[in-house]
């Protein structure tokens, strides 16, 4: 089955983070397969500033 997804973050070295300035938007899409050892998941992920940037993630089983 397909899936979509947003993720959204705060990252920051102050003590106090400037939530208005310092967050990073993540969109992608993904697959997801059940098989006999486990569900098996591939997804891309792109920053919507900048599509050239992405990143792949694979993974075989369960989240914990």
């Amino acid at each position: 089955r397909g899936v979509v997804f947003s993720d959204l973050t705060f990252a920051s070295e102050k003590t106090i983070p400037d939530y208005a300035n310092e967050g990073y938007l993540g969109v992608g899409t993904g697959l997801r397969y059940v098989t006999p050892v486990g569900p098996v998941a591939i997804d891309v992920g792109f920053d919507p500033d900048d599509m050239g940037q992405y990143a792949i993630h694979f993974r075989i089983g369960e989240l914990f």
